[in-house]
């Protein structure tokens, strides 16, 4: 297989060939759906807790006699029906590990790829890398190459963890527009996006997550 590579300007550029059997796969509706049902999971924070009547503050002593008040029983000022009390079956901080083995991520991420590349919806941009922030030629390079909804993949790299590149700076004010470095890569973004536009220095990185390769070897 061949992916169509283009310049910042969106003309043909010739072609990047594919390593053989990498997405020569058929997309599957439901390995595609265990993927980003499993890649959702994960992204949530179970962090909601409610303290139960062991936990509330106070309560050690019965409130009142058991007989002769007039007054309902009661044993303890932490019970779910007083204010102030615990709460009964509410929400508790728990952990959530869903699991989904790596054989099956990684076809999902090689099956959405080959859903995109057809119809050229999967493009390599040849020097798509930004020396400094550029919206206004990031804007330029999606208008040219990409559609209504673009991922765009870099491949520059991060000089420290959580500060982003020049390149990822000038495409994530866009409209439309999700930038992620090829390291990152996944299937729900490559899903919800009309084109996949892959940086010329990502290509590598890429098919190295496909193959199951470490990047470099």
């Amino acid at each position: 297989m061949k992916l169509k590579q283009v310049d910042i300007a969106g003309k043909d550029s010739g072609t990047v060939n594919v390593p053989d059997g990498l997405l020569d796969v058929t997309p599957r509706r439901d390995v595609l759906h265990a993927v980003v049902v499993w890649q959702q999971a994960k992204k949530r924070r179970h962090t909601a807790h409610t303290k139960t009547r062991s936990e509330v503050r106070g309560g050690g002593a019965k409130p009142w006699r058991q007989k002769g008040t007039g007054r309902a029983r009661a044993g303890t000022r932490r019970s779910p029906l007083w204010r102030g009390g615990g709460t009964t079956f509410g929400p508790r901080t728990k952990q959530v590990s869903p699991k989904l083995p790596k054989k099956v991520r990684r076809l999902g991420l090689r099956m959405a790829l080959a859903d995109r590349a057809v119809d050229d919806q999967l493009k390599v941009v040849k020097g798509l890398q930004f020396e400094a922030p550029n919206t206004r030629q990031a804007k330029d390079v999606v208008k040219a190459a990409g559609g209504k909804r673009t991922l765009v993949v870099v491949g520059d790299g991060r000089q420290a963890s959580g500060v982003p590149s020049p390149t990822e700076r000038g495409f994530r004010n866009l409209d439309g527009v999700r930038v992620l470095q090829a390291e990152g890569i996944n299937v729900y973004d490559i899903l919800a996006a009309d084109v996949v536009l892959l940086a010329d220095n990502a290509v590598e990185k890429v098919f190295s997550r496909l193959s199951g390769a470490k990047a470099g070897n």
